[in-house]
């Protein structure tokens, strides 16, 4: 080989380094992380956000929170949906300003002393668990309410709902499990309750026992995520106000449902 090849060669293999290097930059500098709605959640394309509507007349004040999916197309499935969610939240926080109008003036009626008070209805998403699974095509929104009328206390509750993005559709304990999976989510929350296991946030208030209304334990509400559902209980679910003034919840696994789920999550 002579000289001349020599020099070629070396330049080719310089080029192609060169070019290696500069790829594997350019590859290290794109951004790789997917978008997450939270820690449990799957990888997911449908973006949500989160809208507020605000009152504030003093000793009044009411914020309502509600789920929202930008960028729809018209009458799709999820466009339809967004509508039915901003107009079920718009009538709630009408009815929620009007009473607390209405309670006000019962209170001035009766001459109580209202300094330094405040009147609050509040619901709010709990944007870190919010869950959406394009795969399945659920979403799942946890919701905290917290309402002071100027009673001995104020009550807080758990709610959630779970939506089909497909259709639009609110999706019950009932379109997830079949068989009797009643019977297996009783025994299941009072062995948990009872033993106060970690799965159970805040059993340790109800001291083993529960006294649930209308002896109903399996809870309307629940929380779906990627490995399982939570059960959520507020105040007075499950007991006296002091043992459910901070409400419970209770995971329940995957795994451990497997004999009765007819639509995965």
């Amino acid at each position: 080989m002579n000289k001349k090849t020599w020099i070629v060669v070396i330049l080719v293999i310089i080029v192609t380094a060169l070019v290696t290097w500069y790829v594997t930059k350019q590859k290290g500098n794109v951004e790789t992380q997917p978008h997450i709605i939270n820690p449990t959640a799957t990888t997911t394309k449908t973006a949500f956000e989160v809208k507020t509507l605000n009152y504030s007349v003093p000793p009044n004040k009411a914020v309502f929170e509600y789920i929202q999916f930008p960028n729809q197309p018209a009458r799709s499935a999820l466009a339809k949906l967004n509508l039915t969610i901003e107009s079920a939240s718009n009538s709630a926080f009408k009815t929620a300003t009007k009473e607390l109008d209405g309670n006000l003036k019962d209170l001035q009626k009766y001459g109580m002393n209202l300094e330094g008070r405040e009147f609050v209805h509040q619901h709010e998403i709990d944007k870190d668990r919010v869950y959406v699974n394009d795969t399945t095509g659920l979403v799942s929104i946890v919701f905290e309410n917290y309402v002071d009328f100027g009673g001995a206390h104020g009550s807080f509750f758990y709610g959630s709902i779970v939506y089909d993005l497909k259709t639009g559709d609110e999706v019950k304990l009932s379109d997830l499990l079949t068989g009797d999976y009643n019977t297996f989510l009783n025994a299941y929350v009072g062995e948990q309750v009872a033993s106060k296991t970690a799965v159970c946030k805040n059993c340790e208030n109800l001291e083993g026992k529960i006294d649930a209304v209308e002896g109903k334990t399996v809870s309307d509400s629940f929380a779906l995520t990627a490995d399982g559902m939570t059960l959520l209980y507020g105040a007075y679910d499950l007991g006296s106000y002091a043992a459910t003034a901070s409400g419970q919840e209770i995971f329940v696994p995957k795994e451990k449902l497997k004999a009765f789920i007819k639509r995965d999550w």
